[in-house]
């Protein structure tokens, strides 16, 4: 039983002898209540940001999990789908199509809310039109994912597997992007213009 009793004193913080304090006694403060308060704090003032982090990584996390399930992450996968008339596998179609009947929803309701949860706004596409530099950069992507078999997000999944085309694609896709990033700042700065 005094085993018992020292273990709940430990486990929850209080001390054997209560504290004296202005002539009455009162159990100590217990051990864990200083962090937790703190913890609280910096929760109730970091509370969106840490939420933002947390939702980015939790929605990261799944979909990294549903590109190696899904076999996106095996560019043996892609191009073969691609490969019309050679060894076609359709199941990446039926892996798309999943994908869209949950993304809908998902686009749909965002239209409904006012704002994200955990952020200012939604990060949505605004434009709509339909210009030589969108064609060049779609015709380009397919290009690259039909010869490398990886798309950026798989690249980045099958990273960790260090398989020697994906330690070929992601520095090149790297590259891509930061050429099209400089490409593109200058038209960018001359439409704000």
């Amino acid at each position: 039983v005094l085993s018992w009793g020292m273990a709940a004193q430990v486990g929850t913080g209080y001390a054997a002898s209560p504290v004296v304090q202005h002539g009455q006694s009162q159990p100590p403060l217990p051990l864990w209540l200083p962090p937790l308060g703190l913890y609280l704090f910096f929760a109730i003032y970091w509370e969106v940001k840490f939420m933002k982090i947390l939702s980015t990584f939790l929605a990261g996390l799944l979909f990294g999990t549903g590109l190696i399930l899904s076999g996106m992450a095996n560019p043996a996968k892609v191009q073969n789908f691609l490969d019309l008339f050679g060894t076609w596998d359709p199941s990446l179609a039926f892996v798309m199509s999943g994908a869209i009947m949950v993304a809908m929803p998902g686009f749909w309701f965002t239209r409904k809310l006012p704002k994200p949860l955990f952020n200012d706004a939604f990060q949505l596409p605004t434009r709509t039109d339909f210009d030589p530099k969108l064609i060049a950069g779609a015709a380009t992507f397919g290009i690259g994912w039909g010869l490398g078999g990886f798309c950026p997000g798989p690249a980045l999944t099958a990273l960790p597997f260090a398989n020697t085309s994906t330690l070929l694609f992601v520095p090149a896709m790297l590259v891509g992007m930061m050429i099209a990033k400089f490409t593109s700042a200058p038209v960018l700065r001359n439409r704000a213009a």
